[in-house]
């Protein structure tokens, strides 16, 4: 459980998401914030749209970084996938705006 791991360990400096989809994004996120320090790092390393949307949502202030693939893969079954195609891997932090807004 989450306050075991905090009780044993403590507050992490960085945690990972590997999460498949938009709402076991948000609530992963939501678990991190219990258990990363407040001034602690998110990493997603996952694929999918709208996960950094879900993200910010879930993690408010947190700092967070994302990495993303357009790498193809198919979960062919639980615990095992495959490997379809070659894309590009990004790294972002994803509490900056690229783009300014106007």
């Amino acid at each position: 459980s989450i306050d075991e791991i905090n009780s044993d360990q403590g507050p992490a400096d960085v945690g990972f998401v590997f999460v498949k989809g938009a709402q076991d994004t948000y609530n992963a996120g939501r678990a991190a914030l219990q258990l990363v320090q407040k001034d602690g790092l998110v990493i997603s390393m996952q694929n999918g749209m709208g996960r950094e949307e879900m993200l910010l949502q879930s993690l408010g202030d947190h700092a967070c970084v994302t990495v993303g693939t357009t790498s193809h893969g198919a979960t062919v079954e639980p615990g095992s996938v495959i490997h379809r195609g070659e894309g590009k891997t990004f790294i972002a932090d994803i509490t900056v705006p690229l783009f300014p807004v106007s």
